[in-house]
């Protein structure tokens, strides 16, 4: 039944907007990295940014899964005590069960990294909320096939997430507690990344475009929309990722 329907959209679809979710997909028109949007006034910009590293303060990193497997939380959890035997001082948040209010709360107040999820390609709305609230975020990112397409044919070159696996959590949670200030930078270019690509601005893009040429016949070539060469949307104000040493 879903090969029938994904032959049937193929087929007779007029647009087939994709993503970072690319498996199984036998077409696509347009290829923004990822479509979920977020008002910004729920993102109050930092006041100030933690200095601690570690060892001269607590440095506190947080988790929200859904399924824990799926996020690979397991992981996370033993690089951060493996961290702790190293003499670092880390308070782990994960959360689970709570309140968005209270969640968003606790990520612009009280949180210095928030780590995603280490096991599929790409990013969801707990990263983008990271972003918006200008906190570092780790996220297993470019990795795979969709990423490497992504990077080369979309945005994602500008994408501020840290990437990191099973494998390298721990070496990337070092490297940040280590570096306040390069989380404070890749936090400040995450809420720019959230600004272009995930807010109202960037859907109005996305579907005027679409409708300007299914619907009045202009001359788009949907598929160079987010492209890193062609695009002057993706061209205009690009997103300055901090040089990650280490």
């Amino acid at each position: 039944e879903i090969n029938q329907r994904i032959h049937y959209w193929t087929k007779y679809a007029d647009c087939i907007i994709c993503c970072q979710f690319l498996d199984g997909m036998l077409r696509w028109d347009v290829l923004p990295v990822n479509t979920l949007v977020v008002p910004m006034d729920l993102f109050p910009k930092k006041e100030a940014f933690s200095n601690a590293d570690g060892f001269n303060g607590e440095v506190v990193v947080t988790h929200t899964p859904n399924h824990r497997g799926f996020k690979g939380s397991e992981f996370i959890i033993d690089a951060i005590e493996k961290l702790r035997q190293e003499g670092y001082k880390i308070k782990l948040n994960v959360l689970e069960g709570v309140e968005n209010k209270e969640l968003l709360r606790i990520l612009n107040e009280e949180t210095d990294i928030l780590v995603e999820q280490l096991i599929f390609d790409g990013y969801a709305l707990s990263g983008i909320e990271g972003m918006a609230n200008e906190l570092a975020v780790i996220a297993n990112v470019g990795n795979g096939d969709a990423g490497r397409l992504l990077n080369t044919y979309s945005y994602l070159g500008e994408c501020p997430i840290v990437s990191a696996t099973p494998q390298s959590i721990k070496e990337k949670l070092k490297m940040l507690i280590d570096q306040p200030t390069l989380r404070e930078n890749l936090g400040k270019a995450g809420r720019l990344y959230v600004e272009k690509y995930h807010s109202k601005d960037t859907m109005y893009y996305l579907f005027s475009n679409i409708y300007n040429k299914i619907w009045y016949g202009e001359d788009i070539e949907l598929l160079d929309l987010y492209h890193p060469l062609k695009s002057d949307y993706v061209k205009s104000n690009p997103i300055q990722v901090p040089v990650i040493d280490g």
